[in-house]
């Protein structure tokens, strides 16, 4: 269920306006904590700047106010494709160059497409290798 925020507001709360504000954790750590929401607006960008990992944890993750397509698991995909890549390579595109007539005559259109086939799914393999991401993960 989404938030929806009550306006006007009556409850207890304290109002920060200013040209700038900085909250600065010297030794340890920042938290910001909402019961029932946490919302970070800009009307330019926002950014999140570590030296180390980011870590958005929630049980649905949605990139867009109408996001309703599901992300793939990119190295799943890569095996799936290597492996359909791999087949149409070394079977469909090898029984296409050695294809024959009825009299045993090699069928010159086939081989070459068997042989343009076989040479496609070498460089889509070799391809494979650079779709997924080195730094971006999803569970």
């Amino acid at each position: 269920m989404a938030y929806k925020p009550e306006f006007p507001y009556r409850g207890k709360q304290i109002i920060i306006d200013s040209d700038r504000v900085l909250l600065n954790s010297k030794t340890d750590t920042t938290f910001i904590i909402g019961n029932k929401a946490v919302g970070i607006s800009s009307g330019g960008s926002i950014n999140l700047d570590s030296s180390g990992d980011c870590i958005i944890n929630s049980a649905n993750i949605k990139l867009g106010l109408d996001a309703r397509h599901p992300l793939v698991y990119g190295d799943t995909l890569q095996k799936i494709l290597n492996e359909f890549v791999v087949l149409l390579g070394d079977v469909v595109a090898q029984n296409l160059i050695t294809a024959t007539e009825s009299n045993g005559a090699e069928i010159t259109s086939v081989r070459l497409a068997g042989d343009a086939l076989k040479t496609a799914c070498v460089n889509l393999n070799k391809s494979l290798l650079d779709i997924t991401s080195k730094t971006n993960f999803t569970q």
